[in-house]
């Protein structure tokens, strides 16, 4: 029986032989230098500034909010928020993680 199917065993032996080393190869070759991209768009960083500055002062919801400056070597958006209140204008600004986490930004002496 071993020599009848013994054709039949080879072939698959070296097709699972091939199908093991392709994909070792492939794991081995991988983009190890590729740069992980932004997850959060210029929306999205607006959007999570603003929700940051909404919960720390419910009443500022008429702020808004724009983008300033996106840093690529830190991968962060810098965005400032701007509120009219009652004649003075407050400004604020907010640094936003590619994970959507707001920081205010200490104020300028």
């Amino acid at each position: 029986m071993l020599t009848r199917n013994l054709p039949i065993f080879l072939v698959f032996g070296a097709a699972l032989v091939i199908g093991v080393g392709a994909i070792i190869y492939a794991l081995a070759s991988g983009d190890e230098e590729a740069l992980p991209t932004s997850t959060i768009s210029q929306f999205g960083a607006e959007r999570a500034a603003k929700m940051a500055y909404f919960e720390s002062d419910p009443t500022v919801s008429l702020a808004t909010c724009t983008e300033q400056e996106y840093v690529e070597t830190t991968d962060t958006w810098e965005v400032e928020c701007v509120l009219d209140r009652e004649g003075t204008v407050v400004r604020t600004r907010w640094v936003v993680t590619p994970d959507g986490v707001a920081t205010r930004m200490p104020d300028a002496p």
